[in-house]
């Protein structure tokens, strides 16, 4: 259990609106987050999480440990907030407010007294307790504490007993520098000796152009008020002055990165948290060190064993390694313990690159079955493709298109349908999803030359013909000059096998020779417009120049057209 206080020295920084979206945050990530409003005198949870209204909370709590001398359940006094519509959380969000906020509750705040509690009724071991009781009724990842404002004795237990982090949020002005510095100062020197870090974070903050100096100026008195400088900048969002907001973790708004990058922060603070030894891991392998990256691996995952993240994690460190065999066992092993989309996916890819092609097709299956992101499916079809694997491959792209059958998004999988079906020698089907595709994007010049190539083929010359004048025009209009290498070779000997249909020899031979330049300056695979399919370099080269020699011959020439 890692205890996250958020602390304003004065209010109207946004602090309840950062400790709202750094839960929505962790709990994306899989976590358990408890939230503890501390904030007694003005509480504001409640306008971010509504849940029963009627539920007793801390003041309650308190109240009833005085009246009785009995610590009383906890689980009377939380909630479990329910994540937001459509959301994709996977953790889970707990709630002990501040109290009722009726009549009743005003008239128990006014009576407690923090130093006659601390004094009278042994405060401080009852927030120990309730520290306790929290880690065992409810098991936290994270604790999340709203403190009060100022210099109260409230914030200094939020302060100083109960966190292992303080997040210090602080406008920019001199009144709010000089009071945070204070508080911070009492932290990093508290006299519990206590080990408690900090975040320094600045809000709101105008990021306006016309404002660039003041904000570097006060960035600087920030630095030398508090010792160091600001970790996160939350950037001013107007609309966030009208409304309690959740911004959905990377939205691309400046305020939603700027909580991304808090949230960040705090993972990052947490030196036992399992996603911060994935990082340090991670990190140990990008920089060439394999063996402490194992070690920390191998780490983690005995103290992690349940943790599917960490044993898929660990698969694609042991892929990466060439390790394929020990890779599949740890993604069985994720799978064993939560059966995601994801996994199946990297089994099967894993699968693949040892040869094993009956078991990746089947796990592909299983990805497919359990997976509705077009995106990630797409990833792993195309892999299948690539290896020749045509069943799996037209499986996945039929089942993108499944999911959106109306979107732009579907033209991918419908063109790479037909390019499948036209290396099986069945132009025919071929031409169905070519059609398909163009009714959604008229203008792709790819789609437009494969449709043009497929009816040809089926004998369909007047309607290839309207279809190869159109993709000639859109080429002409292009740069192609500026595509990649192997993509420039590609529509190079397309635009020739176009303009032999047209009986244009000029353009043909001269886009041919260009195809026959460009791909001798890449060692990249080329597609192949003859054969539908990836080649190598050398390959292409050999099957364009065959074309370019029957075309300088008159009479085969002839026929080419």
């Amino acid at each position: 259990m890692f205890t996250v206080t958020f602390y304003s020295y004065k209010g109207g920084v946004g602090r309840t609106m950062a400790l709202a979206n750094t839960a929505h945050r962790l709990s994306a990530r899989g976590k358990r987050v408890f939230l503890l409003d501390f904030d007694l005198e003005a509480p504001g949870l409640d306008a971010f999480f509504s849940d029963e209204s009627s539920r007793p909370g801390l003041v309650e709590y308190v109240a009833d440990y005085i009246k009785t001398g009995a610590v009383p359940d906890l689980k009377e006094f939380v909630s479990e907030i329910a994540p937001g519509s459509g959301s994709q959380n996977r953790g889970r969000i707990f709630c002990m407010r501040a109290g009722k906020g009726d009549e009743e509750y005003q008239e128990r705040l006014a009576r407690l007294n923090w130093k006659d509690f601390y004094a009278q009724n042994q405060g401080f071991l009852f927030v120990e307790n309730l520290k306790g009781a929290i880690q065992s009724a409810y098991e936290p990842d994270y604790v999340l504490v709203d403190s009060r404002t100022g210099l109260t004795d409230v914030s200094g237990i939020c302060t100083l007993q109960i966190p292992n982090l303080v997040v210090f949020m602080f406008a920019l002005n001199d009144q709010n520098l000089a009071g945070t510095a204070t508080i911070y100062r009492s932290v990093v020197q508290n006299k519990l000796n206590r080990p408690i870090d900090t975040l320094l974070v600045a809000s709101p903050v105008p990021d306006a152009p016309s404002f660039v100096d003041l904000r570097e100026q006060r960035l600087g008195k920030a630095k030398e008020r508090l010792g160091r400088g600001v970790d996160v900048i939350l950037p001013f969002a107007p609309f966030a002055a009208f409304e309690e907001t959740i911004v959905a973790p990377r939205t691309g708004t400046h305020l939603g990165e700027a909580y991304d990058l808090l949230c960040g922060s705090i993972l990052d603070s947490n030196k036992f948290d399992v996603l911060t030894l994935l990082k340090e891991a991670r990190r140990l392998r990008k920089e060439g060190d394999p063996e402490r990256a194992e070690a920390k691996y191998r780490q983690i995952t005995e103290a992690f064993p349940d943790n599917p993240d960490v044993w898929s994690s660990y698969g694609m460190f042991l892929r990466a390694s060439r390790n394929a065999k020990d890779a599949s066992q740890a993604f069985q092993k994720a799978i064993s313990l939560n059966g995601s989309p994801h996994n199946y996916a990297e089994l099967a890819s894993t699968l693949l690159t040892m040869g094993d092609e009956r078991s990746a097709s089947e796990n592909f299956y299983r990805f497919l079955e359990h997976s509705s992101s077009v995106q990630h499916i797409l990833t792993y079809t195309e892999l299948f493709d690539s290896r020749g694997q045509i069943e799996p491959a037209i499986a996945g792209y039929h089942r993108a298109i499944e999911l959106c059958p109306e979107d732009e998004r579907a033209t991918v999988p419908l063109n790479q349908l037909g390019n499948l079906y036209m290396y099986a020698k069945n132009p025919a089907k071929a031409v169905v999803f070519y059609k398909k595709a163009q009714q959604l994007i008229p203008n792709e010049l790819a789609i437009t030359f494969n449709l043009a190539r497929a009816l040809q083929l089926l004998g369909s010359e007047e309607e290839a013909r309207r279809h190869f004048e159109r993709a000639t025009q859109m080429y002409e209009q292009t740069q192609a000059i500026q595509m990649i290498p192997a993509k420039r070779a590609n529509a190079m000997q397309a635009m020739g096998l176009a303009y032999i249909a047209l009986g244009n020899r000029d353009k043909a031979q001269q886009n041919l020779l260009g195809a026959l330049e460009t791909a001798e300056k890449t060692a990249a695979p080329i597609f192949s417009a003859l054969q539908y399919r990836e080649v190598a370099p050398r390959a292409f080269w050999e099957e364009t120049s065959a074309v370019l020699r029957q075309l300088k011959d008159p009479e085969t020439a002839t026929r080419l057209a």
